[in-house]
């Protein structure tokens, strides 16, 4: 496992410090000066990487992802061949890369280049990192096909190549395929209106991806979990906490992760979670009423802080997703569950117990689903888990056994279908 990330020499300095990367492999770590230099002040502590809101940011930011590319990509290629490369291997093939006088013409790959650091200035990081990603699959084709790109090579016959080096080679299934397609589209079309290219080909490129099954905790089960004695376990008592407020309030984690004391106010007698949803920067607020009264619980029983504090401890998605499979295995939430997925034409059936499929995308699911079974209408719903239309928030809706059965009967009063 590679890791790639960059620190200060002097994070004190009062004038600009050079860049360093530290990259780790494999038990090895190579450390060493990147030849850039910042002013600690435009440096981000927290994330190890430069301020957005500085100026010169496009500049860093592209300059630091050429060089995280180049170690990376030297030591999956030495990989590949079953070796691991030297410290000094690395280090060399980095200076080497580096001291490179610039191609004289544009290629796609700097283009591509350009392109992403477009991007890191108007989405998260996850979504560059997508693009970052595809970069890297589509250079790995051009190489494993021996298939030169160039925008011109962007037809339906490189489509269905590229889609079945996915599937067929590197085992990625539909709805990963399909992501990648449409951020391919993304690049295409930004290059198109950038004047790079008019081969217009790529608007037919389909990604389509199949519903998965949706994975939601019933009333039953979140009364086991709300009920479970976690005296003894403050670690899981946290993790309850912050799933279940996360289900009984309709939010992302990211937003759950970064909700504070003065987020929640008291308007006419009950409490509302007033929100700005970290996901596209919504400039509009959400008012979350807190009225569900297990959802106040949770809340008044964290630790009160300042205004500014957060309310609950800091986690990592990941670290929390396991938890949450550990606390829903407590409460014997067990059942049968299967996931259906596809690779190409082939069927993959994944099954096991339910506990094993659940993580944070559970809570939201799950309130979308109880809040329409109990009567919620999908306008006000929308009010509420901040989806701009309702086309977005159907992939969110499971159709629970509880209301078929209820639809059955009043479709089949008298339990025939001929009568």
């Amino acid at each position: 496992m590679a890791s790639a990330k960059f620190y200060l020499r002097d994070p004190k300095a009062k004038k600009k410090t050079s860049i360093c990367l530290d990259f780790s492999y494999d038990g090895y770590r190579l450390q060493c000066s990147t030849k850039l230099s910042i002013n600690p002040k435009d440096w981000s502590h927290r994330q190890n990487w430069p301020k957005h809101q500085i100026s010169s940011y496009s500049q860093y930011n592209s300059a630091l992802l050429r060089i995280q590319s180049i170690v990376e990509d030297f030591y999956l290629d030495n990989k590949k061949t079953g070796s691991t490369p030297s410290i000094q291997s690395i280090k060399d093939h980095l200076s080497s890369q580096l001291n490179k006088k610039e191609e004289k013409t544009i290629g796609l790959w700097e283009i591509y280049d350009t392109f992403i650091n477009h991007k890191s200035q108007e989405v998260k990081e996850l979504t560059v990192k997508k693009f970052i990603t595809l970069k890297k699959l589509l250079q790995g084709f051009s190489k494993d096909k021996n298939h030169q790109l160039d925008f011109n090579k962007f037809d339906s016959k490189f489509e269905m190549a590229f889609c079945s080096y996915l599937t067929g080679d590197l085992q990625q299934v539909n709805n990963t395929v399909s992501k990648y397609i449409t951020c391919l589209k993304v690049f295409l079309k930004w290059a198109q209106e950038e004047g790079y290219h008019q081969n217009l080909s790529y608007q037919k490129f389909t990604s389509k991806s199949t519903d998965k099954e949706i994975t939601y905790l019933t009333e039953e089960e979140l009364k086991k979990l709300f009920n479970l004695d976690l005296i003894n376990s403050p670690r899981l008592s946290r993790t309850r906490d912050m799933f279940l407020f996360q289900c009984f309030t309709g939010q992302r984690f990211s937003d759950i992760e970064n909700l504070k004391w003065g987020d929640i106010q008291e308007v006419d007698g009950d409490h509302e979670w007033h929100l700005y949803q970290k996901k596209g920067d919504k400039p509009k607020m959400i008012n979350v009423p807190l009225i569900i009264s297990e959802a106040t619980q949770i809340l008044f029983r964290q630790n009160r802080g300042a205004l500014n504090d957060k309310i609950f401890s800091p986690i990592s998605n990941q670290k929390l997703n396991v938890y949450i499979k550990e606390l829903c295995q407590m409460a014997e939430i067990d059942s049968h569950f299967k996931e259906v997925k596809y690779r190409g034409k082939e069927r993959i059936e994944i099954t096991g117990q339910k506990h094993e499929f659940i993580s944070t995308h559970t809570a939201r699911r799950t309130f979308i689903t109880l809040a329409l079974e109990r009567g919620m209408r999908p306008e006000v719903l929308q009010k509420i888990t901040g989806h701009e239309d309702y086309r977005t928030m159907k992939k969110y809706i499971a159709v629970t056994d509880k209301v078929k059965k209820a639809e059955m009967r009043k479709a089949f009063a008298e339990g025939s279908f001929l009568s």
